[in-house]
């Protein structure tokens, strides 16, 4: 869903090479389409998706609507708990990188 894509190490373009392997691969295969999973709306320059919906379209094809998604549980314990861990996520990322700038400030030293 991502293509490899960090922020920390953008500049080895990483999600390039990824994409491109997987709609070759596809067509060895026989594929006639690849799904490349969500864009922004055309009409929203600033939309939060605007960056990798410019990656997506720098690969061609066209853009199809599709009816959506929907989750589907399999169990409501483990939705909850995956709910509660996505919701986390932001938190998590925010402690681990305080974390991490301690640790460097005290090497630093």
């Amino acid at each position: 869903a991502h293509a490899a894509a960090s922020f920390e190490h953008r500049n080895l373009s990483a999600g390039v090479v990824v994409v491109t392997n997987f709609i070759l691969d596809a067509k060895r295969k026989g594929l006639q389409y690849v799904d490349l999973f969500g864009i922004a709306p055309e009409d929203q320059p600033d939309h939060e998706w605007a960056g990798f919906t410019k990656f997506k379209k720098s690969f061609g094809g066209e853009s199809v609507e599709y009816p959506g998604t929907w989750d589907v549980p399999v169990t409501s314990l483990g939705y909850r708990a995956y709910t509660l861990a996505y919701k986390a996520r932001p938190a998590v990322r925010d402690a681990v990188s305080k974390a991490k700038a301690k640790v460097q400030s005290f090497r630093s030293r």
